[in-house]
């Protein structure tokens, strides 16, 4: 049989009712599909089914063996940006990886049967590309930036040289590969609801766990158990909310530097930086960082649902996300949820 997403070989592993269960190769692997929704495939362009099929590898990453695909999923699939070319590159990498590519190990892009066409196959499914010939160009890409080498024959076989298993360890080590979101943002009880009601379940509501690090300690440089979190993270929230002192012209506001310092750093290694403010203190931003969009919020309930949107629009719901409002509320008085052992929280850090 065909791929009901690609139309390329496949099998059919059970049918049951209108559920019909097929292992693809083009797809990545095993899927599972809601009969009802069979048709709507044929209405899905090229860069549609490679969303969908970045889905689908994402599932199985999280040990999802075999995901069904129903209409929400769909709905959710053309709802999401495609990846960036960055985002590619690293997907090309942890694909080599997941296939258990070794040192001096061969990948072959060039003419073969279809039953040899192991990485064409593999890396196009990792690599959101709509075609083998889009695989083949970023491969070439990679060759451009130094990280593969490609051979004058066979054409199409590249090798990975010292420089991509250099940024092979450096993928282990930046939290490219990881659920873990880290939280810059006043440590006050006055912002205890906007952590509990708002940042936390609006994280977890995307699939994602909310590490923050509340520390005394700080001499005027970041403290490197926050620059080693921040590396294995795959995007920060900052929230710009501050308080403010009385003076003889009326109260001004006493910005966070840890969080434009942890939100800085950030945006340095490259990562995504969600900025947020309570809309009381929205004019009190620097001037360096008004030119990002922020996520003005009056309430935690509403923190939480603009937090949700943002991630799902920017990054993307992690595999197996409750979806939104789904998350559990944790009780009040518990200590900010690390989700990581050895981690201690301490109410009065300097953020």
């Amino acid at each position: 049989m065909d791929c009901l997403i690609w139309g390329t070989p496949a099998e059919e592993l059970a049918r049951t009712g209108d559920a019909r269960h097929i292992d693809s190769p083009r797809a990545g692997g095993a899927y599972r599909l809601a009969g009802s929704i069979e048709g709507d495939f044929a209405s899905m362009d090229e860069a549609q089914k490679a969303r969908l099929t970045t889905w689908l590898v994402d599932q199985r990453r999280s040990g999802v063996p075999s995901p069904l695909i129903d209409s929400f999923v769909l709905e959710e699939v053309a709802a999401r940006r495609p990846l960036r070319v960055g985002e590619r590159k690293e997907r090309f990498f942890r694909a080599m990886m997941n296939a258990g590519l070794g040192v001096g190990g061969p990948i072959f892009l060039g003419t073969a049967t279809p039953d040899k066409r192991f990485w064409h196959l593999h890396l196009t499914a990792w690599t959101e590309s709509a075609s083998f010939r889009e695989t083949a160009s970023l491969a070439n890409l990679l060759a451009q930036d130094g990280l593969l080498i490609a051979q004058s024959a066979p054409p199409g076989l590249f090798h990975v040289s010292s420089a991509g298993w250099r940024y092979v360890d450096e993928l282990d080590a930046s939290g490219g590969d990881t659920t873990q979101a880290f939280v810059a943002m006043w440590f006050d009880d006055s912002m205890a609801d906007a952590w509990r009601l708002g940042i936390e379940p609006g994280l977890r509501d995307a699939g994602y766990l909310p590490l923050r690090i509340d520390n005394k300690q700080h001499n005027g440089k970041i403290d490197d158990e926050i620059v080693a979190e921040i590396k294995r993270s795959k995007f920060l929230v900052a929230d710009f909310t501050c308080g403010a002192l009385e003076g003889v012209a009326g109260p001004h506001a006493v910005p966070r530097g840890g969080v434009y310092y942890e939100a800085g750093f950030g945006h340095g290694l490259g990562k995504e930086v969600i900025f947020c403010c309570h809309r009381d203190r929205i004019g009190d931003v620097h001037f360096d960082t008004r030119q990002f969009a922020h996520l003005v919020w009056t309430d935690p309930e509403e923190l939480r649902s603009l937090l949700y949107n943002r991630v799902v629009a920017t990054i993307g719901e992690a595999p197996n996300a409750p979806g939104r409002g789904m998350s559990e509320i944790r009780p009040s008085g518990t200590l900010p949820a690390h989700d990581k052992p050895g981690l201690k929280a301490e109410q009065g850090a300097i953020s």
